[in-house]
C-alpha cells in the first residue's frame, strides 16, 4: 500500500512538474509576443516622429566638398560623351542596342567616376519607378519603358536616374563602412538614421522627397545632369 501511495505521489508530482513547465513555456511565449509588440509600437512612434521632423525641415542642398568636386568632374565627363550629343546618340540606336549601351557603357562609366561598383541587376517595367538601388544585392535596376522613349525630357530623366541611383550606392558604401568617399561623420550618421527610418513614397510624397538620402541623391544628380535643359 505504501508503495502504491508513493507511486501515485510520484506520478502526481511529475504531472504537476510537466504542467508547471508547460505553463512557463506558454508564459515565455506570451511575454515574447508582448515584447515584440512593445518594440513594434516603439518603432512606429520613432518613425512617426522622424517623419514629422522631416516634414518640418527646410529644404536645402549644401553639398560637401567631395560632392562639389565629383559633380564638376562627372558633368565634364558626360558632356564629352559622344561628342556632347548623348541624347542624339541614344535616339539613333535601336531599342535593344540602347539597353546594351546603358548596361555596358554608360552605367559602368558613371560608376567608375563615382567610385562605386554596383552590378546591373535587371531591366523592369512599371509606370512609377524609373530605377532603384538595392543594397541587399548591391546592384541597380532600370525601367526599360523610359529608355524606349524618344522624348528628350524622358531620356534626360532616365540618365539623371542612373546618377541618382549611383549616389545611393555611395551613401550605402559610407553607411556600411565599405568606403566613406570622404564624407563627414555627421553626414554619414544622418544617412544611417534615414535608412533606418526610410520614408516610402506611399507613406508620404513630401516626406519621401525631403528625407536626407533622397534629397541628397536628387540634388546631386540635378547638379550633374539636369532634367530641365
Amino acid at each position: 500500500m505504501g508503495n502504491l501511495i508513493q507511486t501515485i505521489g510520484t506520478s502526481v508530482k511529475r504531472g504537476y512538474d510537466w504542467l508547471k513547465d508547460r505553463m512557463q513555456a506558454i508564459s515565455n511565449i506570451i511575454q515574447g509576443w508582448y515584447n515584440q509588440y512593445k518594440e513594434h509600437r516603439a518603432g512606429l512612434k520613432r518613425h512617426r516622429e522622424y517623419l514629422d521632423c522631416v516634414l518640418d525641415s527646410a529644404i536645402e542642398y549644401t553639398p560637401e566638398e567631395v560632392d562639389i568636386e565629383l559633380s564638376e568632374r562627372l558633368r565634364h565627363t558626360l558632356q564629352s560623351i559622344e561628342d556632347g550629343k548623348l541624347l542624339e546618340y541614344l535616339k539613333s540606336l535601336p531599342f535593344e542596342q540602347r539597353k546594351e549601351y546603358i548596361e555596358k557603357s554608360l552605367l559602368p562609366l558613371v560608376c567608375k567616376e563615382m567610385c562605386v561598383s554596383p552590378k546591373f541587376l535587371d531591366w523592369f517595367q512599371n509606370e512609377s519607378t524609373i530605377g532603384y538601388y538595392c543594397e541587399k544585392y548591391r546592384g541597380i535596376a532600370l525601367n526599360e519603358l523610359y529608355l524606349a522613349s524618344d522624348n528628350d525630357y524622358v531620356l534626360r530623366v532616365f540618365i539623371n536616374t542612373i546618377i541618382h541611383e549611383c549616389k545611393h550606392a555611395m551613401q550605402w558604401d559610407a553607411v556600411a563602412g565599405r568606403n566613406t568617399h570622404g564624407y563627414s561623420d555627421e553626414l554619414i550618421l544622418k544617412w544611417r538614421i534615414n535608412f533606418q527610418d526610410y520614408i516610402a513614397p506611399e507613406e508620404s510624397d513630401e516626406g519621401y522627397v525631403k528625407q536626407p538620402v533622397e534629397w541628397d541623391a536628387s540634388s546631386f544628380a540635378e547638379s550633374v545632369y539636369s532634367t530641365d535643359n
